[in-house]
């Protein structure tokens, strides 16, 4: 897993890859698919590489991150389109005709629609990649699609509901509409109505576990496993809904593993979340408030920069309290042989267009990241402007964020220098540390508080502390031993655990049926093998000992009719 930096969020879009995958494959293996089968199958094949492009997002600190975000909104905006359909096709209206009257009609519009929602979804998120680019202002809100995934899932609720609905007038035309409403009558009604309530059910354990968490705060570390517990849940749920009424013939089998498959993947999901609260806490007393300190940054003749780590130059005179926004500078300061005449000073960064969070993280706008950190938010901040100096200092204190008391300065001089001062850096667990150019590039040199540098050549896009960098290769090597543990334990779940369920379970059943459907042909007597003296093992000596008993029955019976009619 190299280029991944593991979490335990990486670790619960794992467990869905894996479930997900799972159900793909047993799909795409049935014989005999119907139309619902392929609208489910391509739900879940766009579950798959939305799970995939999750853990793109999480494990990945470049550009990466940026693309498979709006990758992920396109495979969402697919997987509507696949669920609506489905809600229109399952179960599968009887020869009689359509359940709804107007279904079709109603159907096709849906898809029309979902269609062109998928479509507008696509293009903004090229339009957003196309603003990957120097001095360009990307974004990973997307609104539209937001809106459009609420609605459409609302959408396929109530369809699925309405059908469950009419699916029961017809089985019981006199029956009230407000007992149909929950309580479907006939196979097809229940079969829609098991769709709404796998949704509705794993919503709700959402929900009641969230609230569970807010309302006691020593559990709240459990938030961070709701979101990949519910999920795995509902998806499984989804799942089983259409196993249990499907039209193809299902492997009881193939459930017991599913139930399996998903307990093991709950039971293993929350050790990445232990593991990686343990790690913080220990991070976060290993990396306590570094040494105050100064990095003093000079231009080269070749312009290019270098870097030195000297005493404090912190200037207790900081000036006037100030807001964030742009600035003019009093004169024109040389960043990057590019003069520069105005500053846009916002939450730790000095910034030398316009300020754009995104822009900064991946080096789209030139700036000098002094501390980048959301907390700077609520932060005092002054600026102090002087004919051969420009300053701003940003101060937090005691309380006000997880980042702790921090006081940090950034100065610029005339000659293009300038220094970072960190009289009280609080716990800088950031890589947003640090000077840019601006190119989109990102070939930045990396330094460590801890160590000492002395004129250190910066890299030609400027340079980047590491210590976030460290801190989640550290913990990614805590978690990937429980990663391959829970790619291993599925494995040996979907290999393994089928072979004793066959031997256990599945194959005195199958005698046992297949005794059943030979005494349903009139084939007397039957005598089934009992393979273990367990409760199916007492059903088969049950049904052995019934079987005998009405073939000794039957030939008395013959015996006294012969006698009768000699």
């Amino acid at each position: 897993m190299s280029g991944l930096y593991l979490d335990e969020y990486t670790l619960g879009y794992l467990a869905q890859l894996i479930m997900t995958l799972f159900i793909a494959i047993y799909l795409l293996s049935l014989r005999n698919k119907t139309s619902a089968t392929w609208w489910l199958l391509l739900f879940f094949l766009c579950l798959v590489a939305f799970a995939a492009a999750s853990i793109c997002v999480e494990a990945t600190l470049g550009v990466g991150h940026f693309y498979a975000t709006h990758l992920q909104v396109i495979l969402i905006s697919l997987a509507m389109i696949a669920l609506l359909q489905l809600a229109y096709s399952y179960p599968r209206n009887p020869p009689g005709g359509s359940p709804v009257g107007y279904a079709r009609w109603e159907a096709r519009t849906v898809l029309i629609v979902s269609v062109v929602a998928a479509l507008i979804t696509t293009g903004g998120a090229i339009r957003q990649a196309a603003q990957m680019r120097p001095g360009g202002m990307p974004t990973t809100s997307t609104p539209f699609a937001d809106v459009w995934m609420v609605l459409a899932s609302a959408w396929a609720l109530i369809v699925f509901w309405r059908r469950s609905v009419v699916f029961s007038r017809r089985e019981t035309p006199d029956e009230p509409l407000h007992r149909l409403l929950f309580r479907p009558r006939g196979r097809p009604a229940r079969a829609a109505f098991a769709f709404l309530l796998s949704t509705v059910a794993a919503v709700a354990v959402l929900v009641v576990l969230q609230t569970w968490t807010a309302i006691l705060p020593e559990s709240r570390p459990l938030r961070d496993l709701l979101p990949s517990a519910g999920i795995l849940v509902a998806i499984f749920l989804l799942a089983l809904a259409y196993f249990n009424y499907a039209p193809e013939n299902t492997s009881f089998l193939v459930k017991l593993v599913g139930i399996t498959l998903v307990t093991v993947l709950l039971a293993l999901t929350p050790v990445a979340t232990i593991v990686a609260g343990s790690f913080s806490r220990t991070a976060a007393t290993e990396l306590m408030n570094p040494e105050p300190q100064t990095i003093r940054v000079a231009p080269r003749a070749d312009g290019g920069y270098e870097f030195s780590q000297i005493p404090v130059q912190y200037d207790e005179a900081v000036g006037s309290p100030a807001q964030p926004g742009v600035y003019p500078l009093p004169f024109e300061f040389p960043f990057f042989g590019e003069p520069q005449h105005t500053v846009d000073l916002h939450r730790g960064v000095v910034s030398f267009g316009q300020w754009v969070p995104l822009s900064l993280q991946y080096n789209l706008t030139p700036a000098i990241l002094l501390l980048r950190d959301n907390a700077f938010a609520a932060a005092e901040m002054y600026v102090k402007s002087l004919p051969d100096e420009f300053s701003v200092t940003w101060r937090l204190t005691e309380g006000a964020s997880n980042l702790g008391p921090t006081d940090v300065q950034a100065t610029m001089y005339p000659d293009g220098s300038f220094d970072l001062n960190y009289l009280v850096a609080g716990q800088p667990r950031t890589q947003a540390i640090g000077f840019q150019n601006g190119s989109g590039e990102r070939a930045l040199t990396g330094f460590d508080f801890a160590v000492l540098h002395d004129a250190l050549p910066a890299g030609p896009d400027g340079i980047a502390a590491t210590t976030e960098v460290a801190a989640r290769a550290a913990l990614s090597q805590e978690l990937l031993p429980l990663a391959y543990l829970l790619i291993i334990a599925s494995l040996l779940t979907v290999i393994v655990f089928p072979l004793f369920y066959y031997v256990l379970l599945i194959k005195p059943l199958r005698l046992l049926t297949a005794g059943v459907r030979r005494v349903d042909q009139g084939d007397l007597p039957v005598q089934v093998e009992v393979s273990y003296q367990d409760e199916i093992g007492v059903i088969t000596d049950a049904f052995n000992r019934m079987t005998t008993s009405v073939w000794e029955t039957d030939q008395h019976l013959e015996s006294l009719v012969v006698a009768r009619t000699e």
